[in-house]
């Protein structure tokens, strides 16, 4: 730990930073509410993050994984910058401490999944709760004279940007590997705006991840482009990472201790395809291929795929895909979140 406080502070909420073994229960934390007792949810469905002597924790989501590989790629010192649980905060915030950067997913309990679990069980949204408690905590850490300034990002930043008991200096929306160094720049230097859009970066130029990622989930795409009406990235075309990234970041977990991987996309059977409406099933067997011999990965999982696509394979193709997620260990049914 640093004496007076690392100068760049990543963080998340609790439901985020916790410790999982699988996809599955990441997904069962984000849908508890306050029915359950607190104690049983930090005990039972999402453990405490383990963390080093240096308070870093061991893993973290991959969006913000993705934004401290951008900060030291864009100049910011390694040994300066971190990613640490909410109940470290007052450990690792000082003096020193220029930014505190808070991601969430869901920090005002709007999201699809938060409303209905509230509705059908009542009590509120424990990702609500948690959120509510970092800012209560940099509330507590700014009162001893503190001067860092606060950011809010992630996948629920849309939530705070028009609410009135949004505490924070600065919320940056969007990807932003491309340009989140000089947003961080801006920020300490007084030149940065409430608002703030984040600049996506070409598949090539997506960094990879210096650290674990909670689930062990990585990347294959982004995007999807299809157009239903309900959907915020309706029009963001999709875009494949590199084979190469893949693998980089699959292996960084396993060099973590996360055996496991869940490969993340709004569409599975749509991997490498250079057409909406035309997969590529070579280009998915290729990758997946390449995840077994390269890598010693045990449980392969997936979220999402669009059945829509699975019409574009043959039977053949399938089959090959469904032995290459099951694995030496050739289970009878493997993990694909349709």
């Amino acid at each position: 730990m640093k004496k007076n406080g690392f100068k760049i502070v990543l963080t998340a909420d609790r439901v985020l930073m916790s410790s999982y073994n699988i996809l599955f229960d990441g997904m069962v934390a984000a849908s508890q509410t306050s029915t359950i007792p607190s104690f049983v949810f930090k005990g039972l469905i999402a453990p405490p993050v383990r963390t080093f002597s240096d308070k870093r924790v061991v893993t973290a989501p991959l969006g913000l994984r993705r934004l401290e590989a951008a900060l030291v790629k864009g100049g910011f010192e390694a040994d300066d910058t971190g990613i640490f649980a909410p109940k470290d905060l007052a450990s690792v915030v000082g003096p020193d401490t220029k930014i505190v950067a808070v991601s969430s997913g869901d920090p005002a309990g709007l999201g699809m999944n938060s409303s209905t679990m509230e509705s059908l069980y009542g009590g509120k949204i424990y990702n609500k709760i948690f959120f509510r408690q970092i800012i209560d905590a940099l509330s507590i850490l700014r009162k001893k004279g503190y001067k860092f300034k606060t950011v809010s990002g992630g996948p629920g930043a849309w939530q705070l940007l028009d609410s009135t008991e949004n505490p924070f200096d600065h919320i940056i929306t969007g990807y932003a590997e491309g340009n989140a160094a000089r947003l961080f720049r801006d920020i300490i230097d007084n030149k940065a705006e409430k608002i703030l859009e984040g600049a996506n970066v070409t598949a090539e130029n997506v960094p990879s991840i210096i650290g674990a990622s909670s689930m062990g989930v990585v990347e294959i795409s982004r995007g999807c482009g299809l157009g239903c009406g309900y959907c915020t990235i309706k029009n963001i075309p999709m875009m494949h990472m590199p084979r190469g990234l893949i693998i980089s970041d699959i292996k960084t977990n396993i060099a973590g201790g996360i055996k496991n991987t869940a490969l993340i996309s709004e569409d599975f059977f749509r991997y490498g395809s250079k057409s909406i409406l035309e997969p590529d099933p070579g280009a998915l067997i290729d990758l997946l291929s390449g995840i077994r011999t390269e890598t010693e990965v045990k449980l392969l999982q997936t979220d999402h795929a669009n059945i829509s696509s699975v019409g574009a394979y043959s039977d053949d193709e399938l089959k090959k895909v469904a032995l290459l997620m099951a694995g030496n260990e050739q289970r009878r049914y493997i993990w694909l979140n349709l």
